[in-house]
C-alpha cells in the first residue's frame, strides 16, 4: 500500500522585543497558533526544539520544524565544518551552509544533546528521520534577513518523494542558525530498505544535498548484564551479575552485552557500539565508544566496555542509573541499576 503524505507548513515570527514568539501552522483545516512567552530571554538555544505537528499514526508524515539558533552559546561541541559531499552554490554574502546531519526519533523532538547523529537507520528501529540543516549567518550584528527553505526527499530509486517548503527568518544577532524537518512514521518497521537522498534548497537555488541508508541489521540484543569488578575486569568465570549494588563496596559496574547472530555462517559484522550513562538525576555521566565484532561463525556473541567506576568504593551516590547501549547510533536497548545502602 501507498502511504498518505500529510504536510504541515510553518510560518514564523520571532519578536523579542515583545517577548513572545509565535508559529502558525495552517493546512486545509488545520489552523493551529502557538505562542511561547521567552520571559525576556536573548538566548533562543533553550526554546530550539519547537514541534508543529499534525499526525497520523497510521500515515507517513512530514514534519516541519521551526528553527533555532545557537546565537554564539559557548559549548563543549566541536565547531561545524563545512560539508564536502555536497555541491555548493554560491548564495552570496548572507549565509553559509555549514553541515547537513540526520537524526532519529519519535514523533517528538529531542534536544540537541540527545540526538544521535548517524547515516545509518535500522528498519526495525527508524521512525522518523530528521534533517537538521546547519547555517552561519555572514550578516551577523549586520542585518537581518529572511529565505524560502524547500527540502526535497527522494526514493532509492531516485524518485521524488515528497517536499517540505517553509521560510527562515534569520536575526541579526544569530550567529548561526539551524532549520529542521523530518519524514517517517509514529511507528518503526515501514521504512523500505535502501539509501535516500535529501536535496536542500534556499530562494529555489540548491546549495547542498546528502545522504542515509536504511539498512536491515544482522543481530538481535538479547539481554545486558551488570557486574561490580576493581581496578582490572573480573574473568567471565567469576563474575556475580546483578542490578542492586551495595554503596560501601562497589567500585567499578560493569556490563556484557549479548547479541544473537542473524547472519550466522553468511558474513562477519562490524558495528559501532556506545554506551551511555546517566546518574540518579538522570543527568548524562559520560559515553563510552567502542567496536561490535560479529564473526559469522558465531551463533552468538557478547560485548564488554571498562566499566564506569572509582578504583576505591563508597562513591556510588545512592539512587537508579540508567544504561543506553547505542549500535551504529540506533538505540538498542536501555537498562537500569541501583546504588543501595547496606541494612
Amino acid at each position: 500500500s501507498i502511504a498518505v503524505q500529510k504536510s504541515v507548513y510553518g510560518v514564523y515570527d520571532l519578536n523579542f522585543d515583545s517577548g513572545m514568539l509565535s508559529v502558525f501552522a495552517v493546512k486545509g483545516s488545520v489552523d493551529d497558533v502557538l505562542s511561547i512567552a521567552l520571559k525576556g530571554e536573548k538566548n533562543f538555544n533553550a526554546y530550539s526544539n519547537i514541534l508543529v505537528k499534525f499526525l497520523s499514526n497510521k500515515s507517513e508524515t512530514s514534519i516541519q520544524i521551526s528553527p533555532s539558533v545557537d546565537n554564539a552559546v559557548k559549548t563543549a561541541q566541536k565547531p561545524l565544518k563545512p560539508i564536502t559531499q555536497s555541491k555548493i552554490k554560491p548564495n552570496g554574502k548572507l549565509y553559509e551552509l555549514t553541515e547537513i546531519r540526520f537524526y532519529e526519533t519519535g514523533s517528538e523532538d529531542v534536544k540537541r544533546s540527545e540526538r544521535k547523529y548517524t547515516t545509518s537507520f535500522f528498519k526495525d528501529t527508524a521512525r522518523y528521520i530528521n534533517a537538521e540543516v546547519n547555517f552561519k549567518n555572514l550578516a551577523y550584528k549586520k542585518q537581518a534577513h529572511n529565505h524560502k527553505i524547500t527540502r526535497k526527499w527522494f526514493n532509492p530509486d531516485g524518485s521524488l518523494r515528497g517536499k517540505i517548503d517553509g521560510t527562515i527568518n534569520v536575526k541579526s544577532d544569530w550567529a548561526t542558525f539551524l532549520e529542521k524537518s523530518a519524514w517517517g512514521w509514529d511507528t518503526p518497521g515501514n521504512w523500505p530498505l535502501g539509501e535516500y537522498l535529501v536535496e536542500i534548497y534556499v530562494d529555489d537555488v540548491k546549495i547542498g544535498e546528502k545522504k542515509y541508508k536504511v539498512i536491515d541489521k544482522g543481530f538481535v540484543l538479547t539481554r545486558v548484564l551488570f557486574f561490580e569488578h576493581g581496578a582490572k575486569k573480573t574473568e567471565k568465570s567469576q563474575r556475580k551479575y546483578a542490578t542492586r549494588f551495595y554503596r560501601d563496596s562497589t567500585r567499578f559496574i560493569n556490563n556484557e552485552i549479548h547479541f544473537k547472530n542473524l547472519w550466522h555462517n553468511r558474513q562477519d559484522q562490524t558495528y559501532k557500539v556506545a554506551r551511555v550513562w546517566y546518574d540518579e538525576n538522570s543527568m548524562l555521566e559520560g559515553t563510552q565508544d567502542g567496536d561490535l565484532i560479529i564473526k559469522s561463525q558465531w551463533e552468538y556473541c557478547n560485548n564488554t566496555s571498562n566499566g564506569w567506576g572509582w578504583k576505591d568504593p563508597g562513591k556510588w551516590a545512592i539512587g537508579k542509573y540508567k544504561l543506553e547501549v547505542y549500535v551504529n547510533n540506533n538505540l538498542e536497548d536501555t537498562q537500569y541499576f541501583e546504588i543501595i545502602k547496606r541494612e
